[in-house]
């Protein structure tokens, strides 16, 4: 069986899109949260996100480029490890997940305000007091989870569907031994 490498490294389109659109939406949804706190507790350190994650999102997307372009795997592969680390890990699950949804369960659930102040520092926390900033920061830990689902998956579909070298040369000279025994 002859192995179609660039086929093999042809991505499913759907899994693709939607890795770019989740990790597209991901940093749109963080850069309007942020702006909306800075301006809303006086924070402008806040706004540092709208800047760095709009190079790590340029980055991604040149990676993606470069891989149309050069259809060269390894860039498929920054991208994902990019793309999935800091939009799905370091947004959806830390900042989505635990800075928001985490503290507004445990706030709503009634942990005491020393306990509060223990997990969220009023250095770098708000406790929740604004209905617009709690909800746009825990749908980051949705649309992170989203990302994420469709990095993995794209990353699993990648892998499967290009396998190592060392399998590909072992399965031709089985199949040259056996045309030989014929």
């Amino acid at each position: 069986m002859k192995m179609d490498f660039h086929k093999a490294f042809k991505p499913d389109l759907r899994l693709l899109i939607g890795s770019l659109v989740t990790t597209t939406g991901t940093y749109v949804l963080t850069a309007l949260h942020h702006a909306y706190g800075a301006w809303l507790y006086k924070t402008p350190w806040r706004l540092h996100i709208l800047f760095h994650g709009l190079i790590i999102l340029l980055i991604t997307g040149a990676f993606l480029f470069l891989y149309e372009w050069l259809k060269k795997k390894v860039f498929l592969f920054l991208y994902l490890v990019t793309a999935g680390l800091f939009f799905g890990g370091l947004i959806g699950l830390y900042e989505g997940l635990y800075n928001h949804l985490l503290k507004n369960i445990l706030y709503f659930g009634g942990l005491s305000p020393t306990s509060m102040r223990w997990f969220y520092p009023a250095s770098l926390y708000e406790l929740p007091n604004d209905w617009l900033f709690e909800i746009t920061g825990a749908l980051q830990a949705f649309i992170g989870a989203l990302q994420l689902y469709y990095t993995v998956k794209l990353f699993r579909d990648i892998n499967l569907a290009s396998p190592p070298k060392s399998i590909i040369s072992f399965n031709n000279r089985h199949q040259e031994t056996d045309h030989a025994a014929e």
